[in-house]
């Protein structure tokens, strides 16, 4: 997890839940806000490649993502990170 604005943990699951604030500077829409579930140890949510969602962040498009990055589990507007996740 980078830059978590809130997290809680599934209930039932135990699985946790965040909100990220993603990267400034890219614009006002952009990049999306994102709520992940981690369903796994070590999983990698997209940085330093992406600035939220599948946008690729300048300083790293020309690097090639691995292949086991996670994608949001739900899409917020840009800018939108919140603190109560569930």
């Amino acid at each position: 997890m980078r830059n978590s604005v809130g997290h809680d943990f599934h209930p039932v699951t135990g699985e946790p839940w965040f909100s990220d604030n993603q990267v400034d500077g890219m614009g006002d829409d952009i990049p999306l806000g994102e709520i992940n579930r981690q369903t796994a140890a070590r999983q990698n949510f997209g940085h330093p490649w992406y600035g939220g969602r599948n946008v690729r962040r300048k300083e790293y498009e020309g690097q090639e993502v691995p292949v086991e990055v996670v994608m949001p589990a739900i899409e917020m507007d840009a800018h939108a990170a919140r603190h109560d996740v569930l």
